[in-house]
C-alpha cells in the first residue's frame, strides 16, 4: 500500500516560522486545510503549534473536528450547507458568502455564523464588485456580517498588486463606514509570501490565509520555493508491486519497477524523485511504472517520492492511499 508520510518536524519549523512573521506583522494566521482533508491528527498539530484558525471548503471535513478548540472557516459556503452551519451544533465560526440567494436564505435562520463577504479583485473566481458592497451590507444588515476578504491568484494566476490590494482595502473602510464596526480583512493566497514578510500588505488587512506555504513552503503560481520555509515536509511512499530486470545498452542492467498508485492518487507530472537515478515511464489510473539504474528495488520495497500542493491534495482524497498518523 502506498503512504502519504509527514516530517512533522519540517512542517513545524514551517509553522512556527510563518507564526512568528504573522505575529510581528499584527495579523492573525488562518491555516488553509483543505489539501489535507483537515485531517484530526493534522489540525491537532496545528493546534500544538499555537494555530487558532482553520479554513477548509468542505463543511463534511470538519465534523471529524468538532470539538477541536479552534475557528473553523467555511470558504465555500452552498445552499445545501445551510441547515449544517446554522444547525444545533454549530461547526463553523465563519462562513464565506458572496452569493446574494444564500444570503437571502440565511436571514431566514434564527442563528447564522459569522459571515465573511469575499470582494472580487481580479481573480473572477467569485466575490462581489466593490460597487455592489454597499447594497449588500445595507440589504442584509439582520446577518452578523463581520469583515471582507479577498483571494488572489487561485483561479486566474493573477499575481497580487497595489490595485487589487486597494481594492480589498477600501472594501474593509466602506464596511467599518455603513455598520460602525471594525472589520475583518482577509486576504488569501500564498502568492502573499513576500508581502507578509517584508511588511508589505496594507495595515488594514488584519487576517491571512495560507495552505501551501504552510505544508510545502510552496508558491506554486509562481513555480518557486518560498524563501525561509521547508519544502520537504511531505513525502508518498510507493510500494513495489512488480519488478524485472531490463538490459540496455552497454549491458546496463535497470530495473524496471511497478508502483502501488497510479493518476487519480498522484499525477506523474507533480511528483518529485528524491533518487536522481529514478525516470518515470507512465501511468494508468492505479499504477506508475518507473525505472531504476542503480537503487536496488524488490517487491514490498518502498519508494519515497517528493509531492506539490496537488499530489498531497489528490493522495489525502484518495482512500486507497493510507495516511500515516503524526508523531510529535
Amino acid at each position: 500500500m502506498a503512504y502519504l508520510f509527514c516530517d512533522s518536524y519540517k512542517l513545524g519549523l514551517n509553522i512556527v516560522a510563518i507564526q512568528k512573521i504573522c505575529s510581528e506583522q499584527n495579523l492573525k494566521l488562518t491555516v488553509v486545510t483543505k489539501a489535507v482533508c483537515s485531517r484530526p491528527d493534522i489540525v491537532q498539530f496545528l493546534i500544538q503549534n499555537a494555530v487558532h484558525s482553520i479554513a477548509d471548503t468542505n463543511i463534511s471535513n470538519f465534523e471529524q473536528n468538532l470539538f477541536a478548540p479552534v475557528s473553523k472557516i467555511l470558504l465555500r459556503m452552498k445552499i445545501t450547507d445551510i441547515p449544517f452551519v446554522t444547525g444545533c451544533e454549530h461547526p463553523v465560526s465563519y462562513i464565506y458568502v458572496s452569493d446574494s440567494g444564500i444570503l437571502t436564505a440565511l436571514q431566514e435562520e434564527s442563528f447564522v455564523p459569522s459571515v465573511i463577504l469575499p470582494i472580487e479583485v481580479g481573480d473572477h473566481r467569485d466575490g462581489i464588485e466593490l460597487n455592489e458592497l454597499s447594497h449588500i451590507l445595507k440589504q442584509y444588515k439582520r446577518l452578523p456580517i463581520a469583515g471582507v476578504s479577498a483571494n488572489f491568484s487561485c483561479l486566474s494566476h493573477r499575481l497580487p498588486d497595489k490595485q487589487s490590494l486597494e481594492i480589498l482595502v477600501h472594501a474593509g473602510e466602506e464596511y467599518e463606514q455603513i455598520t460602525g464596526r471594525k472589520a475583518i480583512v482577509s486576504a488569501g493566497g500564498s502568492v502573499l509570501w513576500d508581502y507578509i514578510r517584508y511588511g508589505y500588505l496594507p495595515e488594514q488587512i488584519t487576517d491571512v490565509r495560507l495552505g501551501e506555504a504552510v505544508f510545502l513552503g510552496y508558491d506554486s503560481v509562481r513555480d518557486r520555493a518560498l524563501p525561509g520555509l521547508r519544502q520537504d515536509v511531505w513525502y508518498l511512499l510507493a510500494e513495489t508491486v512488480e519488478t524485472r530486470l531490463i538490459e540496455r545498452l552497454f549491458k546496463k542492467q535497470i530495473q524496471r519497477c511497478v508502483l502501488d498508485f497510479g493518476s487519480l492518487a498522484a499525477p506523474e507530472v507533480h511528483l518529485q524523485k528524491c533518487n536522481p537515478d529514478v525516470m518515470f515511464c507512465g501511468q494508468t489510473f492505479d499504477f506508475t511504472v518507473v525505472e531504476i539504474s542503480e537503487t536496488e528495488q524488490s517487491p514490498g520495497n518502498l519508494l519515497f517520492l517528493g509531492v506539490d500542493y496537488t499530489v498531497l491534495s489528490y493522495s489525502s482524497l484518495n482512500p486507497y492511499i493510507q495516511k500515516m498518523d503524526l508523531a510529535w
